[in-house]
């Protein structure tokens, strides 16, 4: 079995003050999303090769942060040591797969997506209405119908869950029992979420009371 090293790098969305974690597409099956990772090389600890993969593959640096514990993936074949990545500063304009893959922050809410067990039986059950209604439609309702299920779909696909592998998801899950427990540590440089998001919010506060000034009174006052 392979040895590998890789990270989940997280950061602080600045303009909402909200946690984002970074996912990035798979080279041998494009329509996944998967965390950077890597075969540790002859020398290395899982921590470095996790640190190096992660660049050589996104581009972003960082401070390593805890790691959330040893997955399996399948398909590689690879025992996987998974850390955490504090994300710092700005992505690197030259690394190693710059042109070969692309990559999405997302919330760690989307990240995860939802049960699929509850969204097949949802699914499905807007599939038997839908069967019902449109067995008594009228030629002009089922053209309308038509229309609506071509909108339907184009938003359906828009809104579709990132396909991963189950050791990303784990290793997600992982990560929102740290930040759900309050116990993922971050370092001195960097706002926890509950931080950043009352210093966003604050800065609305502002923005929103500023705005609701009124400039026309406020210059007939000082006139007088």
């Amino acid at each position: 079995m392979r040895q590998q090293g890789g990270c989940l790098p997280i950061r602080i969305d600045p303009s909402t003050g909200k946690l984002r974690v970074l996912l990035i597409q798979s080279l041998s099956h494009p329509r996944e999303w998967i965390v950077p990772k890597g075969q540790i090389d002859f020398g290395e600890t899982s921590a470095q090769a996790a640190q190096r993969e992660t660049h050589e593959e996104s581009g972003w640096r960082g401070e390593l942060g805890p790691c959330l514990g040893n997955f399996y993936d399948a398909k590689k074949q690879a025992s996987i040591d998974l850390f955490v990545l504090f994300v710092r500063g700005d992505q690197d304009a030259v690394f190693e797969e710059r042109d070969e893959r692309d990559q999405r922050w997302v919330s760690l809410k989307k990240a995860i997506g939802k049960d699929p067990a509850k969204t097949k039986t949802k699914t499905e059950s807007k599939t038997e209405s839908k069967t019902e209604s449109q067995s008594s439609e009228s030629p002009d309702e089922a053209d309308t119908s038509a229309e609506n299920n071509k909108k339907d779909k184009k938003k359906k696909k828009q809104k579709e869950p990132l396909v991963q592998r189950p050791f990303v998801t784990a290793g997600l899950k992982a990560l929102r029992a740290l930040v759900n427990e309050d116990a993922l540590i971050w370092p001195s440089w960097s706002a926890t979420p509950a931080a950043a998001a009352a210093a966003t919010n604050k800065n609305k506060t502002k923005a929103t009371a500023s705005l609701s000034k009124d400039p026309v009174a406020s210059t007939s006052s000082s006139s007088n």
